[in-house]
């Protein structure tokens, strides 16, 4: 589960850095795809985050109940 994790972290961190890049560098008139835009890009690392703070909850759960067994 661990690598989960870290991959949707990791993910997440990609995407927010490539999202202010384009904010920054290509704002100037050029055309990109839905998918490429900058609030596109955060929107999915946010969720990313999400995510991986889901599963980081559950690892805490599990061992504390490992723990209270």
């Amino acid at each position: 589960m661990k690598i989960v994790y870290h991959a949707l972290i990791v993910v997440a961190g990609i995407a927010f850095i490539l999202g202010v890049v384009i904010k920054i560098f290509m704002e100037g008139g050029t055309s990109l795809p839905a998918w490429l835009a900058p609030i596109t890009l955060w929107r999915g690392a946010i969720g990313s985050i999400a995510f991986a703070l889901t599963f980081i909850l559950l690892d805490v759960r599990d061992v504390i109940l490992k723990k209270n067994a």
